[in-house]
């Protein structure tokens, strides 16, 4: 099994056991998740998603006998009523590209 499969089992698994009946998680592309946090304002939200990645980080992905942590960055926009689904996607994939972009910056 490829290290990006084992990725994407290992961060479902412990997303499953993190989210409320009714969220929706999904792969977008690559290693990249989607979640969709259902009757939660922005502020928590944010809260919820900073919680989530803590947790990730937490569980270590054990590959090859070998214990990797998981870089993670997020992008996060609310979807307001009327909104295009598919828009509100694409506006956080770009925050989510500018975020990696800045955090390779710092390394």
């Amino acid at each position: 099994m490829a290290v990006d499969d084992v990725v994407i089992e290992h961060v479902g698994a412990v997303l499953e056991g993190y989210l409320a009946p009714g969220d929706v998680t999904g792969r977008i592309k690559g290693v990249a998740f989607g979640l969709i946090l259902i009757g939660r304002c922005f502020s928590l939200a944010r809260r919820e998603v900073k919680s989530l990645t803590t947790a990730l980080q937490a569980h270590l992905l054990v590959w090859r006998s070998i214990e990797n942590p998981i870089s993670i960055t997020g992008g996060l926009h609310p979807l307001t009523p009327g909104e295009d689904a598919g828009e509100a996607l694409a506006v956080t994939d770009l925050e989510l590209q500018d975020a990696e972009r800045k955090r390779d910056l710092r390394a």
